[in-house]
């Protein structure tokens, strides 16, 4: 699946969110900074826009973006499914290893 298909499901399919006030506070209970780094990453795979509550993926965007400079990014794409299934596995160890290698991919 290209990155801008998976982009336009993930937007086509969402369900508006009512925001409630434990959604204000972004960092109230980050205090580890190891943890804090993981999450930030997880969150770059995958969070809600504040405000709108949104789906966003800004992972996907960055392959979604490059591919539109008209670089090349099969490679990039496919990994797409192990960093989905890592995400969903909270497999923070290989999760972190393969968007290292998206990041080095882009």
């Amino acid at each position: 699946m290209k990155a801008w298909e998976l982009s336009k499901k993930l937007i086509t399919e969402a369900k508006p969110i009512l925001q409630s006030k434990e959604d204000l506070v972004w960092t109230e209970d980050k205090v580890d900074l190891g943890n804090l780094e993981i999450q930030e990453q997880r969150d770059r795979w995958y969070t809600h826009v504040p405000g709108s509550r949104a789906p966003d993926m800004v992972l996907i965007g960055a392959v979604q973006a490059t591919e539109n400079k008209g670089y090349d990014v099969t490679e990039a794409e496919k990994l797409i499914p192990a960093i989905q299934a890592a995400y969903d596995a909270k497999d923070d160890v290989n999760f972190l290893k393969l968007v290292a290698k998206l990041y080095h991919l882009l």
